[in-house]
């Protein structure tokens, strides 16, 4: 193949992949995912309410669920946005190794992958 026609390639490439509606499964999954980190913390809370409701321990398991949701949650945030990177990476790098001998004002994307 020529460098011509691997770009061309790669351009409907790219066009197919961003014309591609987002699928509903992986946010589906996202929100299952999220709502069983979040499920035991929430029990915790409600037992120790329904246990002892008038006790300042209440307050601190409060306090504590504050800070544990959030805690939980991050990991979760943090590997979804490392899977997006990837997936921008790895579609990124057919047209980064296309334009190889072409100028660019900057590094390419998928070098900081």
């Amino acid at each position: 193949m020529t460098p011509a026609e691997i770009l061309a390639r790669n351009r409907r490439l790219m066009r197919e992949l961003l014309a591609r509606p987002e699928s509903a499964a992986p946010q589906r999954r996202r929100v299952l995912l999220l709502a069983a980190m979040a499920a035991p913390v929430l029990v915790a809370f409600a037992v120790a309410v329904a246990v002892s409701p008038r006790t300042v321990a209440n307050v601190a398991v409060a306090a504590g669920i504050g800070a544990g949701v959030p805690a939980l949650l991050l990991p979760c945030a943090l590997v979804v946005r490392r899977r997006a990177d990837r997936a921008l990476a790895a579609a990124a790098a057919p047209a980064c190794a296309a334009l190889g001998g072409a100028a660019r004002r900057g590094p390419c994307p998928c070098a900081t992958g």
